[in-house]
């Protein structure tokens, strides 16, 4: 399964990718100028594909609505659908047994830091927006950072001055889709906006 920056998502057989040995081969077709690989995962077919987006948004669809497509050049089906100036920051698929024990840790550019776990998201069609995952506001600011990760993990967190905070599992408080989070006084410390978050 590969997913694009545009929203739009890919899955091929294995067998059709047609790799040889020391050769580049194309997988995906980008559909615009500027559009890149977001992700790429195996995806069974009891597993979710997830977007989420700056604006608060998150997709949660089936991997097996996506039928397969054997040309490198395809350019995939839509995935989630993008409103505005809304972009993508996060694309993935969790695997039917590892969904209880997965969330969506979510940063916001005011500094607030929260985890969700996957069940508080409801399974939606291909092309939509999806779901809330942060309620955006004033005080919030929009996501700055997602990622997917075990349910009870750390979190690592990028700032655009090249600095990491290391946040312990105990401070990231587990709430639903509509709660704001905990403000961790991260940005002050940093002294730089947070441009990533990886999940350990």
């Amino acid at each position: 399964m590969l997913g694009s920056r545009s929203g739009r998502v890919k899955r091929t057989l294995l067998a059709d990718l047609g790799l040889t040995p020391g050769h580049w081969t194309t997988v995906l077709g980008l559909v615009e100028k500027g559009d890149e690989l977001l992700f790429a995962a195996f995806a069974p077919d009891a597993a979710d594909i997830f977007f989420g987006t700056a604006a608060g948004q998150l997709l949660r669809t089936p991997a097996a609505d996506v039928n397969p497509q054997a040309s490198g050049s395809a350019r995939g089906v839509a995935g989630i659908g993008l409103k505005g100036a809304d972009k993508l920051l996060l694309g993935g698929v969790v695997p039917a047994e590892a969904f209880d024990k997965t969330a969506i840790y979510i940063v916001s550019e005011k500094g607030l830091v929260k985890r969700v776990p996957l069940a508080e998201y409801p399974s939606k069609g291909r092309g939509t927006g999806g779901v809330i995952t942060l309620n955006v506001t004033a005080a919030t600011g929009k996501v700055a950072a997602l990622a997917i990760g075990p349910l009870a993990g750390d979190l690592d967190l990028l700032f655009a001055n090249g600095r990491r905070q290391h946040i312990p599992a105990a401070q990231i408080p587990t709430v639903n889709r509509y709660q704001q989070g905990k403000a961790l006084g991260l940005l002050k410390e940093a002294e730089a906006a947070v441009v990533g978050a990886v999940v350990l």
